[in-house]
């Protein structure tokens, strides 16, 4: 038959996790996670954005079947009004022009590859901003 030696108390003393001081979070190989004090001003940030020197603001529009088929206000950003019809002209124009204030006066020739509205939407950023952009589509 089997027979248990150890007292209870002691197995459950010993799986016990120690009792530590309390330690900042940390990431696997022990680097410490930094986090700013405050949020950031998101509307600040917005507001100074390179994106809308090229892009307005998008509408939002209110869904009433989904609104009340989910029982909440819902409303849909319509993205799909601007120039390649996707929120992928927002991106190319912030990297583009990441990319042209970091180069300098003269900056580089791009190429890129897509299958699709992203590369619509590089060549409409390169066009806006003045950058000598290739992209290069699958032929079908």
């Amino acid at each position: 038959p089997f027979r248990i030696r150890a007292p209870l108390a002691r197995l459950i003393e010993r799986k016990a996790p120690a009792a530590e001081a309390f330690r900042a979070p940390a990431l696997g190989d022990g680097e410490v996670l930094t986090s700013a004090t405050a949020a950031p001003d998101y509307l600040a940030l917005a507001l100074r954005s390179r994106v809308y020197d090229h892009l307005g603001e998008t509408p939002l529009q209110h869904a009433p079947a989904l609104s009340e088929a989910l029982g909440a206000s819902v409303h849909i950003k319509r993205e799909d009004v601007l120039p390649g019809f996707t929120f992928y002209a927002r991106c190319a124009v912030n990297e583009l022009a990441t990319l042209r204030a970091s180069s300098g006066a003269a900056p580089p020739r791009l190429v890129t590859a897509s299958i699709g509205s992203r590369g619509h939407a590089l060549a409409w950023a390169a066009d806006r901003l003045g950058l000598d952009l290739t992209v290069v589509m699958p032929s079908p």
